[in-house]
């Protein structure tokens, strides 16, 4: 959206970037002023002039997804069309006995490419959902990923339904946290998640659980979504692992520890991975635990991880591994 040259020394006279005079910042001597630093005041400065071209933007975008929307056409500077959808395209795949299942997927999905040009109000409202979240407005975001969730639905368009339930999961958790009445705001969603109840009391969890059991379902169903395609199991890495961060910050939650761990494992044992991505992935399940205080299993991933990074021939990391283990 914009690009900047910074010169703490003017003598210099950096050639701005796309011949673009606002794109170079010359910074003034270093010295004090009213604020402190003169060249930490000066770039707050330019820090909240790029905030207020940045808002200008997604307010601009908000405006065109809410035409297109409400005249049914897709606006001419939204992108709804993903690198994912590239990559499931049937071009992409070259045709074998063992890819006949992709293909048809692949063929499946360029029709829902032609569906959603033809009706865009689901992607429409997920992108708006997702500008919602960049100005840190919940409100409008929840109200739109619900929208897209329906519509996305009816069309079929499983892989903008997936990124809407995983942004639902997040705006979610999001009202939780900053107290809103959720009951008011979802509560027929909240209503319709069926909870276990604690063995020694037989009585169902607390309110606070029912909350991360809706976004753990609605991330699950994002993650099943995500399994059906090779090429967004990448997507499916990144969600697991979603889900194991969540429940790490629950304050309480049934076997909240046991959900971590089988999250991480899932995460590692994705097929697809290669050994680098399963060996960052369960360092990612070790750091979760120490944050957690869950040492016994912290020294179990880094165990893990130590395994498979001798493996791949890495000894000098595997044995970096081991002895932090010790």
């Amino acid at each position: 959206m914009f690009n900047y040259n910074f010169d703490v020394q003017p003598s210099l006279q950096l050639k701005p970037l796309r011949n673009d005079p606002d794109s170079l910042i010359i910074f003034p001597p270093e010295g004090a002023c009213e604020g402190g630093s003169m060249i930490v005041v000066h770039f707050k400065e330019v820090m909240c002039h790029a905030t207020v071209k940045l808002i200008n933007v997604f307010e601009r975008l908000m405006e065109q997804c809410e035409d297109g929307r409400s005249r049914g056409i897709l606006p001419s500077e939204v992108p709804l069309h993903t690198v994912y959808d590239d990559r499931e395209d049937i071009g992409q795949v070259k045709e074998t006995p063992q890819s006949a299942g992709l293909i048809a997927a692949s063929s499946s999905n360029r029709n829902k490419t032609k569906a959603y040009k033809k009706k865009p109000s689901g992607r429409l409202h997920k992108y708006m959902a997702d500008l919602s979240m960049q100005v840190c407005s919940p409100l409008d975001a929840i109200d739109h990923y619900i929208a897209a969730i329906v519509e996305l639905r009816s069309t079929a368009d499983s892989l903008w339904l997936a990124g809407a339930l995983d942004g639902y999961s997040s705006v979610v958790l999001m009202l939780r946290e900053r107290q809103f009445n959720l009951d008011e705001i979802i509560g027929k969603d909240l209503k319709s998640v069926t909870l276990p109840t604690l063995p020694e009391t037989d009585e169902p969890l607390p309110e606070i659980d029912r909350v991360y059991a809706l976004a753990e379902e609605r991330m699950s169903e994002a993650i099943s979504i995500y399994s059906s395609s090779v090429v967004l199991r990448i997507l499916e890495v990144e969600a697991t692992l979603r889900l194991a961060r969540i429940f790490e910050k629950a304050n309480f939650f049934y076997e909240k520890e046991q959900k971590i761990v089988d999250y991480v494992m899932k995460a590692a044992s994705i097929p697809g991975l290669n050994s680098q991505q399963q060996i960052e992935v369960t360092l990612e399940g070790a750091l979760i635990c120490h944050r957690l205080g869950l040492m016994r299993k912290y020294s179990l991933f880094l165990y893990i991880a130590a395994l498979m990074t001798a493996e791949s021939g890495n000894y000098e990391m595997a044995d970096a591994l081991v002895r932090d283990f010790y």
